[in-house]
């Protein structure tokens, strides 16, 4: 009986030492989320943001900390109010992974907590100091910048004014305009919150580019301006000033040909050459002819037929710059 007994003791023991050595390196379990890997001095791991009794906005927020790994970082471990929330393994190069702590808004005005368990390629595991105390606000950032800002003109003394905000928490908007092409931009309206539209009225269109931009507004802040607009579509690279008043004029000439003529406004004292493009519905830009300086009419007549949409814009050069003027639009009707 006795070496029965002896037998079966040193199978266990055979047994132990085969599945020992063929441990896989440690991976994450939901199931147990605190992996049993040895607590080992020579492994650490240390959170140094966000900290305790501190507050933070909901949203994304990266947990800044510093590892000591033994062998290499294999993966760790975030756990939240006490429960497991997410695992992140090791950069491809074997890096400290970037841990974000995602808080929803639900958590406004509750308080939470979070450690992290790291685990090394040698099977070792080390656990953080615990964030706790950790009060959860709203969003304490300025907003995002409005988008898609752009003009529609109704008559020629009126615009509408439209734009998109991906912000939240917002307490209204300030629209800036500008007259001319030079001077400040001033506050023209201050508008409520989830006003996405306004008209300005009293214009003078016909003589006058009025530039817009929009910024959203909160308690903590004011966005980025959004993009420029203006009331004449016209642009520039630099310094020079964009041609403006582009319009076209559909002239027959007979029953089987017909002319454009264009005519426009120069703004600018620099230009070398006036390029005249041209496209079709289906057709991109490309150049027709050219002008010198201090030039202000076109007439197109190569390759337009009849019944046919055509679309014209004037480009400024000067010897660094360029600049572009409205685009105009006619149907070579008889």
């Amino acid at each position: 009986m006795k070496n029965i007994f002896t037998f079966i003791a040193a199978v266990l023991a055979f047994s132990s030492i085969i599945f020992t050595g063929c441990t896989d390196l440690l991976t994450p379990d939901p199931s147990n989320p605190i992996g049993s890997g040895n607590q080992n001095s020579n492994v650490k791991v240390s959170i140094i943001s966000p900290t305790s009794d501190d507050s933070i906005s909901y949203g994304n927020h990266e947990v800044l900390y510093t590892v000591t790994p033994s062998q290499g970082i294999n993966f760790f471990e975030l756990h939240v109010n006490g429960k497991f929330s997410k695992y992140y393994p090791a950069n491809p190069d074997g890096s400290k992974p970037k841990i974000m702590l995602s808080i929803d808004s639900s958590k406004i005005n509750t308080k939470i907590s979070f450690f992290l368990v790291y685990f090394d390629k040698d099977n070792s595991s080390a656990t953080s100091n615990t964030v706790s105390n950790l009060v959860i606000t709203e969003d304490r950032n300025p907003p995002f910048e409005p988008y898609n800002l752009s003009i529609t003109p109704i008559g020629n003394t009126s615009v509408n004014i439209a734009w998109k905000d991906s912000s939240k928490g917002e307490v209204g908007y300030e629209i800036y305009r500008r007259d001319g092409f030079f001077g400040d931009y001033v506050l023209r309206f201050v508008a409520p919150p989830k006003t996405f539209n306004l008209n300005d009225n009293n214009l003078d269109l016909t003589n006058t580019v009025y530039y817009y931009y929009v910024r959203s507004v909160n308690k903590y802040g004011k966005s980025a301006p959004s993009k420029t607009v203006n009331t004449s579509g016209v642009g520039t690279s630099g310094n020079i000033l964009p041609p403006t008043n582009l319009s076209a004029t559909v002239v027959s000439t007979s029953t089987s040909s017909v002319r454009v003529d264009l005519t426009w406004t120069d703004n600018s004292n620099n230009e070398n050459i006036f390029k005249i493009e041209r496209r079709t519905s289906w057709s991109a830009f490309e150049t027709i002819g050219s002008v010198g300086p201090n030039i202000e009419k076109f007439s197109d007549s190569k390759g337009v037929v009849m019944g046919l949409e055509y679309f014209y814009r004037i480009k400024a050069f000067s010897s660094t710059d360029s600049s572009w003027s409205n685009t105009v639009s006619v149907v070579t009707n008889p």
